[in-house]
């Protein structure tokens, strides 16, 4: 539930960000998000595609390649 209901809210707060923050900075904020997931997703793939390599798991090596095509 936790995983379905956590990005939920942080697009609800990211789609209403204008409307909390004055002028243009909300801009910063939703920039600051779109970043932090694109690092964390970055991290995340070349952490999985070293393991899969590594521990020679074929069936995960796969998933991270379909994952970031």
């Amino acid at each position: 539930m936790a995983s379905i209901a956590c990005p939920a809210l942080l697009l609800i707060f990211a789609f209403n960000l204008h409307v909390i923050t004055t002028n243009v900075d909300w801009i910063f904020w939703e920039s600051l998000y779109a970043g932090s997931f694109g690092f964390l997703f970055i991290v995340n793939s070349i952490t999985m595609t070293y393991s899969s390599i590594r521990w020679e798991y074929t069936t995960w090596w796969l998933g991270t390649v379909r994952a970031n095509c």
